[in-house]
């Protein structure tokens, strides 16, 4: 039985270590003063809120489609698959209550573009190496 039990485990005691979690940073423009919960960033990808707490304009950005730290920010932020996503935007954009977010394909551009757009706020999956952003929230 103790044999048995050895087997099951031992698979698991290998593999553990080498598991990988990516940090996912949201970053925004410098004008944007104050850090972001979670649940905000949720509602501004969903386009639900849409000016933020100092009153500025809030301008998202995504990154692509197939990228992994979109897959990883949907998945632990905005707590959507793939599927969902594309059936909120659907009936969302259907009933003219907004429009998705653009669409940057790499997080060098994702920082470049937030660091010239006042109110604009973007997702990384690493420590941007430039001053021009700030990081709002930091999920491990």
């Amino acid at each position: 039985m103790a044999q048995c039990l050895r087997l099951l485990v031992l698979p698991f005691c290998i593999a553990l270590p080498f598991q990988v979690f990516a940090e996912i940073l949201i970053i925004g423009h410098p004008s944007i003063t104050s850090p972001l919960t979670a649940q905000q960033v949720r509602e501004v990808y969903l386009n639900t809120l849409k000016v933020l707490p100092g009153g500025q304009l809030v301008k998202p950005v995504d990154q692509d489609k197939n990228s992994e730290d979109r897959k990883e920010f949907y998945r632990r932020i905005v707590r959507m698959n793939g599927a969902q996503l594309r059936a909120y935007w659907s009936k969302r954009v259907f009933m003219e209550k907004g429009d998705r977010p653009i669409s940057i394909a790499s997080d060098n551009m994702v920082i470049q573009w937030v660091a010239r757009t006042p109110g604009a706020v973007g997702y990384i999956g690493r420590r941007p190496k430039t001053k021009n952003v700030r990081v709002l929230l930091y999920v491990p």
